[in-house]
């Protein structure tokens, strides 16, 4: 996996919302891309690539401690509100709500 920093390494995760899906996609596809198949690994490595509260957020998650990426990623985009940006409003949609 590549170092944090260097040109294919997704930035630094500090847990906000509208970036917590991009940053979850980009380390899929670094883990793909690297062959990292095991989800011992790829709950162990995305911890380079996240700051220190969000690094003991995920340690303290269950599926940390017995290695389940796809659970621990649905824990991830539950637990910084993915949703919230995904439904997010427009100004569109609030006059259609008026009118």
């Amino acid at each position: 996996m590549p170092l944090l920093g260097t040109k294919s390494s997704p930035e630094l995760f500090q847990g906000d919302c509208s970036q917590v899906r991009t940053f979850l996609d980009h380390y899929d596809q670094l883990c793909t891309f690297h062959n990292v198949t095991s989800d011992q690994e790829m709950v162990t490595s995305i911890l380079q690539y996240c700051n220190t509260r969000v690094r003991e957020i995920i340690e303290g998650m269950p599926h940390f401690h017995t290695p389940d990426w796809v659970r621990l990623k649905a824990s991830l985009l539950c637990y910084f509100d993915a949703d919230i940006f995904d439904e997010r409003f427009f100004e569109r949609d609030l006059k259609s709500l008026v009118l």
